[in-house]
């Protein structure tokens, strides 16, 4: 009963590691890539944690209130923390197999997040590549107006400011430029502003398609 505790733990733990707006947007972008990376982060994250708090314990007749199921939801909490500590520059007293185990459990649980992030951005920059100009504005104004919501703890007035000039430039230059290069490169940069934004903020997918946008020159204000 201790393993299926600490397993069960270990699990949980691995699922509330992210907040839900990870979840809803890697779900809303693949929904089959979300899937496949989450199973792969909840075998190393959860299972795998839950089996490095519980083997050794269990190998070594570990008893730490005579409960199963409490000794188990102990040892699924220690595993959760030894696969997510940094043992490269600590002593540690664990065992150089449960080092040697938790430590390439921690680079799975690394590329399997990477690998949500790397579907993300695969389908975020098929669908911004796929907008028609007008809608492609529009994604970009509804992205401007979420920085400037955000408050000046998180984004700094200077740092707003310097993306705004950015942004506008480039969709003031993408919609009224009559050079049909310095249009295509304006799209690419507000192209890359976009996706690297979504990326980073983990932007869920728009449910519909983005209505036209307003001049320009209006989100300068």
């Amino acid at each position: 009963m201790s393993i299926v505790a600490a397993l069960s733990v270990s699990a949980i733990f691995a699922v509330f590691s992210f907040p839900y707006r990870f979840y809803q947007c890697w779900y809303s972008w693949s929904r089959k890539g979300a899937a496949f990376g989450l199973l792969i982060y909840i075998a190393f994250a959860g299972f795998g944690a839950g089996l490095i708090g519980w083997m050794p314990a269990h190998l070594s007749q570990m008893t730490p209130t005579g409960n199963p199921w409490l000794d188990g939801m102990i040892f699924g909490f220690a595993g959760s923390l030894a696969v997510r500590a940094d043992f490269s520059n600590q002593s540690t007293s664990e065992p150089r197999e449960v080092h040697h185990v938790a430590s390439i459990l921690g680079k799975g649980i690394e590329w399997s997040t990477e690998l949500l992030d790397h579907v993300l951005r695969h389908e975020a920059s098929i669908y911004l590549h796929g907008l028609q100009d007008r809608e492609l504005l529009a994604v970009a104004r509804d992205l401007i107006y979420e920085i400037k919501a955000k408050p000046t703890a998180m984004v700094p007035k200077i740092a707003k400011a310097a993306v705004m000039k950015k942004v506008v430039e480039a969709m003031k230059t993408f919609s009224t430029d009559p050079h049909t290069d310095r249009r295509d490169e304006a799209r690419e940069r507000l192209i890359h502003f976009c996706l690297e934004y979504m990326v980073r903020e983990r932007v869920t997918k728009p449910s519909v398609e983005a209505k036209a946008s307003p001049s320009p020159a209006a989100t300068a204000h």
